[in-house]
């Protein structure tokens, strides 16, 4: 028995050693900032990770709360998210944006058996200038700069239900170019694509703030 116990501890030992390897691994390679909290949103433990490219480390909380790793708006939604973590035991996460919006992060609340919630802090920027640039490609022409045809119908069907409603029409200019074939069978589409942009600038000179201006086609503007 008591080869037997010596056997199995050695085993347990090393399935500790190798969870404890793989959860430090998993840990130095998340570059996300790690706080467990109590019920008051006090820090209780933070990751520390060392500029020298050391082993990350759990260390003990400073005395800081939610209002000190955080801005007042996001520390209030923080808070309600805490609420509901520790009511619930369900995980809570919310986005915000800081530094006039070049930079987004992720807050996620997880609940631990321990009564305490773990906060995990992402930042999701490259995330969201990628979502921004595929919104700002699916409404606007890459040649112009100018909202396109998917555009032009969404706000022109928001115009005439608002004109419906209050009893206004709604005016539709439409711009096409004479012989503009004939400039990029002759000359080339770069120099088609000049026009073009010529164009569009030449429309947003003219048109009024509340007006909108769109490329609808290959030669037409609305």
């Amino acid at each position: 028995y008591r080869l037997q116990y010596l056997l199995r501890s050695a085993a347990l030992t090393d399935e500790l050693r190798i969870s404890r390897h793989r959860t430090q691994t998993l840990l130095d390679g998340m570059p996300d900032q790690m706080f467990v909290l109590d019920s008051r949103g006090m820090l209780i433990e933070e990751v520390n990770r060392s500029e020298t490219g050391g082993s990350a480390t759990f260390l003990l909380g400073s005395g800081r709360c939610i209002e000190d790793i955080l801005p007042p708006d996001v520390a209030r939604v923080a808070r309600e998210n805490l609420h509901v973590v520790l009511a619930t035991g369900q995980p809570q996460t919310f986005e915000f944006q800081t530094e006039s919006g070049r930079r987004s992060s992720e807050v996620r609340f997880l609940a631990q058996p321990s009564g305490k919630v773990l906060t995990i802090v992402r930042d999701v920027s490259q995330r969201y200038h990628a979502e921004e640039r595929i919104r700002h490609l699916a409404y606007f022409d890459g040649v112009t700069g100018l909202p396109n045809l998917q555009f032009f119908v969404r706000e022109l069907l928001r115009a005439m239900r608002q004109g419906k409603r209050q009893g206004r029409l709604v005016a539709v200019l439409y711009v096409d170019l004479d012989r503009f074939k004939t400039v990029n069978d002759r000359i080339g589409h770069l120099a088609g694509d000049a026009v073009l942009a010529e164009t569009a600038k030449r429309v947003r000179g003219v048109v009024r703030g509340a007006d909108v201006a769109c490329r609808v086609g290959g030669d037409e503007f609305a």
